[in-house]
């Protein structure tokens, strides 16, 4: 919870100030779009500012947001436990995972090699094309990219299925308790994950990679910067 305060500037009459208490904020590189409601008692203010942004106070109703319809991003193929699959548990996946952090994780060591606008590139129809980048490490080898995580989950494990050219990384994840968020707020992160495998048959031979349990984002594997 933050809370807010309205503070008159002193020097303008008609001007108010908005003042937030963050010392039980979690700091994150998460990013939220959300609207702001302020109940405050009676104010003569016709200004505030808010975040380096100077509003006018008007007594119109707010407006309507319209609805806006989510596109509809197909489940990838569901795998049987049973099937055979690499079970993966070196794996950095989450908002704000430091260089320092695990350093004992072989996916570390190769996170933040690849340049960050290494990533994607336009196909000819204008489409973006995000990429996987493989590092190789004697037998193993690490898939460095970029994806999307809620702020307050972080990736514990992947399973990841071989079929035909494609490797289906499956998530399991677990709440991070120190990130708190509202009801129904939603916040996420673009951010550098990575995890290792053991390069062996039919991963070796894989162009794809499909991480989560959807089909947003269908990457495309490429080698990596040399360490």
């Amino acid at each position: 919870m933050i809370t807010a305060t309205l503070w008159p500037i002193s020097s303008l009459s008609d001007w108010a100030e908005i003042w937030f208490n963050l010392e039980d904020a979690a700091v994150t590189s998460c990013m939220c779009i959300k609207d702001h409601l302020f109940s405050i008692k009676s104010s003569d203010a016709k200004y505030f500012k808010y975040s380096g942004e100077v509003f006018a106070v008007t007594s119109e109703p707010a407006p309507v947001r319209p609805e806006i319809e989510e596109p509809v991003i197909p489940d990838a193929p569901e795998f049987d436990e049973s099937e055979p699959h690499q079970e993966v548990t070196d794996v950095i996946g989450y908002c704000d995972a430091s260089p320092d952090e695990n350093e004992n994780l072989l996916s570390n060591k190769f996170r933040l090699v690849d340049s960050w606008d290494d990533f994607t590139e336009k196909g000819s129809d204008g489409e973006i094309i995000p990429y996987a980048r493989t590092h190789f490490d004697g037998d193993d080898v690490v898939l460095v990219f970029e994806a999307t995580f809620d702020c307050d989950k972080k990736v514990e494990k992947v399973n990841v299925y071989p079929s035909n050219d494609t490797l289906y990384a499956k998530t399991e994840t677990s709440v991070i308790e120190s990130v708190k968020l509202e009801p129904n707020e939603g916040c996420g992160c673009m951010t550098r994950a990575a995890f290792m495998l053991k390069n062996e048959g039919v991963y070796a031979d894989a162009k794809y990679m499909v991480f989560d349990n959807h089909m947003e984002h269908v990457y495309t594997l490429k080698p990596g910067i040399e360490k």
